[in-house]
């Protein structure tokens, strides 16, 4: 398990507030591939609404513009921004995906790993989490001063932007027109001031300004407008509640989001979030800290050793009304018997040091390893 934290926020208990980071999985390059692949889904139509492109303030729906049909990903933007630069002459740009997690594993389980002992600390959302790609140059973000039903970290990547937060009691101006947005699948808000030009309205603002491997996080609700300086790129990690006004999130039984959950306190999760489906799915979407993953990338293996990777929750509970346990990770689950030594083992594992897997346990052991939770200790 990494030595220190991945995410450092400051201030955590006010509005907004610095962040720095360190996550080696989120570079450039993995961006741009889970923002490609966004794109080539809103193309296909399998993810309508998941995606913008901007262009001088006009929005681009010509997907021979989009950025999966720019060549390799491996080119990374370069080439797609060449191309770009015939459409725009130069002009500024805005490219936003959202839910970009669903679209990289790699992305998916570095942001489960990094996110768990920030929900751990500060409480689980109501809503679910998503991370969206910002990337592009311009003055402020399109649709100008604005707010969302999220709590967000916003962590750069690349290049340099500043966020200008408007935090006065008095906010907005009584005669600004608003305008209303819900996204058609979560009915998650957002609200618009778009007759108010944010340049002329920065000396009320309290703005904060970072490069790559630092960031921002503010509360929902919290009025906001971005500005790039140059060319620069951002994920956004969205913690979605049920409306505007900012909630206490639900914080673990146990001080850390791993191990065996009480039924009781999964009930409080249950009505936290207003989840209806089944036990299962319910700890599953714990597990993934209410992100929608990505499919896994690695093969089912027999594994004799294993050490936990990182931090991502690992978690079990009994199946109400049957002999099984439910074990979760990284948004899915299984069920297994429910025994004393299956729960001993999960139990152990929970810690730093590597662990021989009961012969009990090995398909529970193998599929927590195709999920990325545990890692195989080769034999010396």
């Amino acid at each position: 398990m990494n030595a220190s934290p991945a995410l450092v926020v400051a201030d955590p208990g006010g509005r907004c507030a610095p962040v720095r980071w360190a996550i080696p999985e989120l570079t450039v390059a993995t961006v741009w591939r889970a923002a490609r692949s966004a794109f080539a889904a809103e193309a296909d139509g399998r993810l309508p609404q998941h995606v913008k492109l901007v262009v001088d303030g006009d929005f681009v729906t010509d997907a021979s513009w989009w950025p999966h049909r720019a060549g390799p990903a491996a080119d990374g933007p370069q080439r797609w921004l060449t191309t770009l630069a015939t459409l725009t002459g130069g002009g500024p740009f805005f490219l936003w995906a959202r839910a970009v997690q669903q679209h990289h594993r790699g992305l998916f389980e570095a942001l489960v790993h990094t996110l768990a002992p920030y929900l751990a600390r500060h409480g689980v959302p109501r809503g679910p989490v998503e991370a969206e790609a910002f990337f592009g140059d311009y003055r402020c973000t399109p649709g100008g001063i604005h707010r969302e039903s999220c709590a967000n970290l916003h962590l750069v990547v690349e290049g340099a932007k500043s966020m200008h937060f408007f935090l006065a009691d008095t906010w907005p101006p009584a005669d600004a027109p608003m305008r209303a947005d819900a996204a058609p699948d979560t009915g998650t808000r957002e609200e618009y001031l778009p007759t108010l030009d944010p340049a002329g309205l920065l000396d009320q603002a309290r703005t904060l300004t970072a490069g790559a491997g630092e960031g921002f996080r503010w509360s929902v609700g919290t009025w906001h407008v971005a500005q790039t300086h140059g060319l620069a790129m951002a994920l956004n990690i969205a913690m979605y509640e049920h409306g505007l006004d900012p909630i206490a999130g639900l914080h673990p039984w146990n001080g850390d989001l791993a191990g065996a959950v009480p039924q009781e306190w999964l009930a409080r999760y249950r009505a936290h979030t207003g989840f209806t489906g089944d036990t299962g799915r319910l700890l599953a979407q714990l597990s993934g800290l209410a992100m929608r993953p990505a499919p896994p990338d690695r093969s089912t293996r027999v594994v004799r050793t294993v050490v936990r990777r990182g931090a991502a929750p690992l978690l079990w509970t009994a199946e109400p009304n049957t002999d099984a346990l439910l074990v979760a990770g990284m948004g899915a689950v299984i069920r297994t018997a429910d025994t004393a030594e299956v729960r001993a083992w999960l139990s152990t594992v929970l810690g730093a040091a590597p662990t021989a897997v009961p012969h009990s346990c090995q398909a529970t052991a193998a599929w927590l390893y195709r999920q990325g939770i545990l890692d195989q200790v080769e034999a010396s």
